[in-house]
């Protein structure tokens, strides 16, 4: 697509799959940004509320494309319908009205959808009402695998309305001024990677999730992630809550808050859960609340090496007693033996890094599949507590604006911008988004060739240092 201003709609309609050397039709910025092609309409009614719309398709891939409405009452982007397989959305920005109606403002709305393979990476979703809205009224069987990654989301009024999905996978995203829900997930099923986000609210929680069937042998983790309620309210929040959720690995996360009520909790554990694993998290209440409230003891496998803090005395609820000593909570429970209390000493409030006199350093313990921490850092032998691994210097930012070129007939590009104390870079790829990551390159520079090959690789940047 040529550089731009576009004042007209996109529609494909039942379009099947086409042919190509990659085997998808890709629309993208002939410049490859997305600043340079603009995708623009005034919608005057619901009917015609929509930039992009997409019914019945398949093998479609959008990239580098900005998308922006004109219309403050109708300002929905992306509209999804019918049945859709193997759809892509990256490096394109979708620019949302600021105070958007939650749902006639909708960045990504699915109606009466169902669907295989939905991919958004690299992509930014700035303000509007619900970033990304499915719900398929409890059929999950209709809709596999949709995965978000690398994206960011700023100053939406809900980020993810998820309901009703079979294999989801939300990583390595951001999600800052946000004053709602962030993650609102309900009836998933199979399949669950919520895995190194940064998620920060002054809303009500940053995740709400009621309903997982996981499987035994199946991917279910919720790990390296940062969630963060960030307010100066008093306001008896529960920052996140997990309800009927069967199958889940809840480890190496910063769970904080600052919430200035009695009552207000940072996790909450409430009723028909089941095999729950909780390891190496930090769970801190920065003010006056509890750290955890724990209602539902006997759905836990394991709960150890978490640290635990509040400014109030009552750190955690167990099966509705209050505790503030860990002895006691360890031999009531049966739980937590190699857990400690204490203050995780954050840098700042606005991201999971802890000061070299953290007690959460060195006081975690290994798990397996997970080597790295929310920032890419290598963990060492004695894992740290948390979503942040202490290495005894200044962290790397992780690299930014990873993208991937094609050269030539056997060869791409990947490139990416430096990251700042950072000494060299590690590329890895998988087979899978979630998969075992294997190392295919070391280097101090900030591009890297490697080969074409037949078969859809996953690649990663890690900034080391």
């Amino acid at each position: 697509i040529e550089n731009g201003i576009y004042n007209e709609q996109l529609d494909f309609l039942f379009i099947p799959r086409v042919e190509s050397s990659s085997g998808y039709v890709t629309f993208q910025s002939a410049s490859e940004d997305a600043n340079n092609v603009i995708i623009q309409h005034e919608a005057n009614d619901s009917d015609d509320n929509y930039l992009l719309k997409i019914v019945g398709s398949k093998y479609l891939v959008f990239n580098g494309i900005k998308f922006v409405p004109q219309n403050t009452s109708y300002n929905r982007i992306a509209l999804i319908k019918g049945y859709n397989q193997h759809l892509a959305v990256s490096n394109s920005i979708f620019e949302g009205v600021d105070g958007a109606n939650y749902n006639n403002g909708a960045t990504v709305y699915f109606e009466g959808a169902t669907f295989q393979n939905i991919w958004f990476a690299n992509n930014e979703f700035n303000n509007g009402g619900y970033s990304v809205f499915y719900n398929n009224n409890g059929y999950p069987e209709y809709a596999n695998v949709l995965l978000f990654s690398n994206n960011s989301f700023d100053n939406n009024y809900k980020p993810m309305y998820l309901h009703s999905i079979s294999d989801l996978y939300i990583e390595s995203n951001n999600f800052t001024n946000q004053d709602n829900i962030v993650l609102d997930l309900e009836n998933i099923h199979q399949s669950l990677s919520i895995y190194k986000n940064n998620v920060t609210t002054s809303g009500s929680k940053c995740l709400a999730f009621d309903i997982y069937n996981g499987e035994e042998g199946t991917i279910h983790r919720i790990a390296n992630n940062f969630f963060n309620l960030n307010t100066d309210t008093v306001s008896s929040r529960n920052a996140n809550t997990f309800a009927n959720c069967d199958y889940l690995d809840i480890y190496l996360n910063t769970f904080r808050s600052n919430d200035f009520s009695a009552n207000g909790k940072v996790f909450s554990l409430v009723n028909g859960n089941s095999n729950i694993n909780i390891r190496d998290n930090i769970f801190a209440n920065m003010a006056t609340g509890y750290a955890v409230d724990i209602q539902d003891i006997n759905a836990i496998l394991t709960m150890d090496h978490n640290l635990f803090y509040t400014g109030d005395t009552n750190f955690i609820i167990w099966d509705g007693t209050n505790y503030s000593d860990l002895t006691n909570l360890q031999a009531d429970s049966g739980f937590n033996a190699n857990s400690i209390v204490g203050n995780p000493i954050f840098v700042d409030a606005t991201t999971p890094n802890i000061d070299s006199s953290s007690p959460a350093i060195n006081a975690g313990i290994i798990i397996s599949n997970i080597t790295d921490d929310i920032n890419g850092t290598i963990r060492d032998e004695n894992y740290d507590i948390g979503a942040f691994e202490f290495v005894g210097g200044i962290t790397p930012s992780v690299p930014q604006n990873v993208t991937i070129q094609i050269i030539n007939n056997t060869t791409a590009r990947i490139s990416w911008e430096a990251s700042s104390n950072a000494t060299q870079y590690i590329v890895e790829f998988s087979d899978l988004p979630d998969g075992t990551f294997t190392q295919a390159a070391v280097t101090t520079n900030t591009t890297v060739d490697i080969p074409i090959i037949s078969t859809k690789k996953f690649y990663r940047v890690i900034a080391t240092n």
